[in-house]
């Protein structure tokens, strides 16, 4: 599991997993996100409705829009998920 950078303003951050195969922790993952970062960002729901979203589910991971967050998360999850 390694951050990269993506080249976008937002949710620039993203998680890449080296097996992303880990379903029995999507659920778990985006809990912790969700307690510790509020809810995901929405493309339902228009951005300016949302309190300042820090966190987007993605497909095959997850992506933050700072590089603290992602590392917090890291740090979380390393033990468990490669």
């Amino acid at each position: 599991m390694k951050i990269r950078k993506l080249d976008i303003q937002t949710f620039a951050y993203t998680i890449d997993f080296k097996n992303p195969g880990v379903w029995d922790k999507w659920e778990e993952m985006y809990k912790w996100c969700e307690d510790n970062f509020g809810p995901p960002f929405d493309n339902s729901v228009h951005s300016w409705v949302m309190d300042d979203p820090k966190w987007v589910k993605s497909f095959g991971g997850i992506r933050f829009n700072e590089e603290s967050h992602a590392l917090w998360f890291i740090l979380r999850f390393s033990e468990e998920i490669d």
